[in-house]
């Protein structure tokens, strides 16, 4: 079955996969530069996330839980 998505859609969801993995890996790192970076990075994302799902007319993904 074809998925019939919008850009955004996929869009916001690849940030948001891309924002989780950034995540991850900093949970691996001790402290440091490295680690804060990917945890603002993730934030970064989530956010570009949420504005193109408000776009849509979505509610975020923390709004859903």
């Amino acid at each position: 079955m074809v998925e019939n998505r919008s850009h955004r859609e996929i869009q916001a969801t690849a940030w948001r996969e891309l924002a989780e993995r950034a995540k991850r890996l900093a949970g691996n790192l001790l402290d440091g530069p490295d680690r804060d970076s990917l945890l603002q990075y993730s934030e970064e994302l989530e956010e570009k996330a949420a504005k193109l799902e408000a776009q849509r007319g979505v509610p975020a993904a923390k709004d859903k839980q």
